[in-house]
């Protein structure tokens, strides 16, 4: 019989293990004590992959999204690490966009029983009902490559995405866990690494063992303590991930590692489209004459491409002192728009935002041509 060796780490020696293998990722939100939420999220990863026996069946799982402001800032390897060690290999996917070819590749790694699909270096806009539906659906029915018969395969996937400035649907950001990383450096070859990871390193048989032996001493000393969950130790799952959240929001946290399910600040390094809204917003406010001021379709658009806020959108060009938007990217926008300013003549009430702390309210009024957004403020908030 053969028998894997590891070390009998206790939940010391197995924490400091861990600390040191990522402190060198430039973890965008890094406090002065040395925790940090992206690496909570990171440890989260590598523990998605090790404890994935421990989930109860049809248990819905978060993703893991790697963001950056640069390349070559760690991202995609945070994501070997959380996966190799485990597998023995990394074997990313490539992107997608079509949703019809996503299926394919999510069909074949569902039907290979694989627990983890990872694209790798996805960059702009990311929304797909195809990977929202990997992280909720208990098991997966797809075609079988090739041939005309369908197969339902249980789901065990976790979904891994890097991206550098990756901007998440509203759906995705509900369903992610975001590690940030943000690079300092203009030239990213600046940086000097005390030491060096790569795909070699994490394969040799001796990192395995000493990842995987830091991994199983905090899960041991975690069972030991009589498994706490989360909410014991004050931490709230998200909303239809709870048994997920539970279990490895309690590891996570009892180790040490502070809270990998709190949610990612707007202004940290990558995007999202909240983000974006409240900067939108915050320059309509640097606009607004008086408390309550309307605006036009187009004047939101100039004012959203003069402040580089959803450039992932702004596709189009400069006439007579506007910009002017593609007919795609008027729908799109104006579409998105619409999620985040209600129309108070059908509502009855705009959507309330915290701006500066402020508060300030923003919907629109009337329809087609005559179409007008506002902001109201509260008072003192124009300068």
């Amino acid at each position: 019989m053969i028998t894997c060796p590891y070390h009998e780490w206790d939940l010391p020696a197995s924490t400091l293990y861990l600390r040191r293998l990522l402190s060198e990722f430039p973890f965008a939100d890094r406090k002065e004590d040395g925790t940090s939420r992206s690496m909570a999220v990171q440890v989260a990863a590598m523990l998605s992959q090790f404890c994935v026996s421990m989930f109860p069946a049809g248990a819905s799982r978060m993703g893991i999204i790697y963001n950056a402001n640069s390349q070559r800032s760690g991202k995609s390897l945070l994501a070997k690490i959380a996966i190799t060690p485990i597998h023995g290999i990394f074997m990313p996917s490539t992107w997608k966009g079509n949703e019809e070819e996503l299926n394919k590749v999510i069909d074949s790694a569902a039907l290979s029983g694989c627990t983890y699909i990872c694209f790798d270096n996805v960059r702009g806009y990311l929304a797909s009902q195809t990977l929202e539906a990997i992280m909720t659906a208990p098991s997966w029915t797809g075609r079988i490559l090739g041939k005309t018969e369908m197969f339902t395969a249980p789901n065990r996937m976790t979904l891994f995405v890097t991206g550098n400035d990756c901007t998440l649907s509203p759906d995705l950001e509900h369903r992610t866990l975001r590690c940030d990383l943000f690079v300092p450096e203009g030239d990213v070859q600046e940086r000097s690494p005390s030491f060096v990871i790569d795909d070699t390193w994490l394969i040799e048989r001796e990192n395995r063992v000493d990842i995987l032996s830091a991994l199983w001493g905090v899960v041991r000393a975690w069972d030991a303590a009589g498994r706490p969950d989360a909410s014991s130790l004050g931490i709230k799952p998200r909303l239809g991930f709870e048994r997920w959240g539970e279990l490895l929001g309690g590891i996570v946290s009892f180790a040490g590692f502070g809270n990998c399910l709190e949610h990612a600040p707007s202004d940290t390094a990558g995007g999202s489209e909240m983000r974006n809204i409240r900067n939108l917003i915050t320059a309509l406010c640097e606009l607004a004459i008086h408390d309550h001021q309307e605006f036009t379709f187009q004047s939101v658009v100039n004012a959203a491409n003069d402040n580089d806020v959803f450039e992932y959108m702004m596709d189009g060009r400069r006439s007579d002192g506007d910009f002017v938007l593609t007919a795609k990217a008027r729908s799109r926008f104006g579409l998105t728009l619409g999620r985040y300013a209600p129309n108070i003549d059908v509502t009855g009430v705009p959507r309330s935002y915290v701006i500066n702390g402020k508060k300030v309210m923003f919907g629109t009024t009337k329809q087609g041509k005559n179409k007008r957004y506002f902001i109201t403020q509260e008072a003192g908030t124009c300068e």
